[in-house]
């Protein structure tokens, strides 16, 4: 349809039924629409077209003013974020952001080597990053670490809002104990101990009986059989090695840093003593 009002002309294929607003004068006797009736068909449009519900968006301002398609000359009206084109869940929108999953340590907050620790410090950050990286060998231990010496300690974060409590095991973490000569029971261990926060002040820590084998509740305890190269995955509990945690056995919800805490024990050779950390795998990430 083609309706001219001076210079001015509007163009579309608008039904029937809908009016043409401003200034088509006495030649239109149709009532122009409330923007309620406008919002709500926008709503349903947007509804049909979105992969995603408009609760799951985080916007809060309102949207940036924008014209209703196909009718160029009716006013502009304000719309919520969560309607407007480029407001999450639009098809017209910039993609989404990937849906938060299980991840790895992506910042070193804050690290303090103890004495007899050197080893992989060249690396840092990058060697804590990414997936673990086990030798796979109950007899050895990976070497794609860093050494926090004799009471040395490292704080890590993560991209994702931090851990939250789900269930089974929320983290794992990562060093390079081995079997002694294949042996379960002859553990070549490190521990550490393993605490969890929210504001990076106030921290939980789970128990660890540093001293005496088999050093409960520490990590640094098991082998570490997953790796980029074998197919096991690292954050399957069951076989990926090293030592799962549950917010839920401390009483915590979510928490957005890791702290480990080396022990004093010196059964490594000098320069590589205390906890050797290789990854940190979030199972249950928190979702912005």
């Amino acid at each position: 349809m083609r309706i001219r009002r001076g210079a001015a002309a509007v163009t579309g294929d608008a039904p029937t039924n809908m009016p043409l607003a401003v200034g088509l004068g006495r030649r239109s006797a149709r009532k122009i629409r409330e923007p309620e009736d406008l919002l709500q068909r926008e709503r349903s449009r947007h509804e049909a077209r979105s992969a995603r519900p408009f609760e799951a968006c985080a916007l809060t301002q309102e949207a940036p003013l924008l014209p209703f398609p196909r009718f160029r000359l009716l006013p502009t009206l304000a719309l919520p974020a969560s309607l407007a084109l480029a407001a999450c869940g639009s098809s017209d929108a910039s993609p989404a952001a990937e849906p938060c999953a299980p991840g790895f340590v992506t910042q070193v907050v804050s690290v303090s080597y103890g004495a007899q620790a050197g080893f992989g410090q060249a690396s840092m950050p990058q060697v804590v990053f990414g997936p673990p990286r086990g030798a796979a060998l109950a007899n050895e231990g990976s070497l794609d670490v860093v050494s926090l010496g004799l009471n040395g300690s490292i704080v890590v974060g993560f991209d994702q809002d931090g851990i939250a409590d789900d269930t089974g095991p929320d983290f794992i973490v990562f060093e390079n104990a081995f079997f002694v000569g294949g042996d379960p029971s002859q553990v070549f261990a490190e521990p550490g101990t393993v605490g969890v926060s929210d504001d990076g002040v106030q921290w939980t820590s789970w128990p660890c009986d540093a001293t005496t084998p088999p050093y409960a509740g520490c990590a640094g305890t098991h082998p570490v059989w997953s790796n980029p190269d074998n197919g096991i995955s690292p954050f399957d509990a069951e076989r990926a090695g090293g030592e799962a945690f549950d917010l839920a056995d401390i009483g915590v919800a979510h928490a957005r840093f890791v702290r480990i805490q080396a022990s004093s024990m010196v059964p490594g050779a000098a320069g590589t003593s205390g906890f050797d950390l290789d990854a940190v795998a979030v199972l249950h990430p928190a979702c912005r």
